[in-house]
């Protein structure tokens, strides 16, 4: 490469473009600004639980963010029907715990405790501005 006025020069490594517009690097980084924009715009549809491990699998399930704020809110138990795992699932029955903030299941398959082992504590997997405690307007 000849350069005018300095004459030639030697390129070692490859000069990257200065501008992100249609790399990689740059549609991943527009594809991650949007899904971020978007995903603090409006609460989330539905709030994702888990039932933790009783040593060898955990279970999911999911409620509308209604519901959420309702359970939340006016301190309402709610029911949910885990995914199945291991060839099983779990109706649960449970509800937020203001004193600690936590989520725990009253009843498992209508026991108090969860014929499977699994422990009281439910875990709230959805995690964003909508659903961080205490809520607005939490009492």
């Amino acid at each position: 490469m000849s350069t005018a006025g300095v004459g030639r020069v030697r390129c070692r490594f490859p000069i990257a473009p200065v501008h992100s517009e249609g790399s990689t690097v740059g549609k991943e980084v527009s594809a991650l600004r949007d899904m971020l924009t978007g995903y603090l715009r409006a609460p989330p549809e539905m709030v994702t639980f888990e039932l933790l491990s009783n040593g060898n699998h955990t279970h999911q399930f999911n409620i509308t963010y209604r519901d959420f704020l309702r359970m939340v809110n006016d301190r309402l138990t709610l029911t949910a029907v885990s995914d199945e795992v291991q060839g099983h699932s779990h109706t649960v029955d449970f509800r937020f715990i203001r004193i600690n903030e936590k989520f725990n299941y009253v009843l498992c398959d209508g026991l108090e405790r969860c014929a499977d082992g699994h422990p009281r504590l439910v875990d709230m997997l959805t995690n964003n501005i909508y659903t961080e405690l205490p809520l607005p307007g939490y009492m």
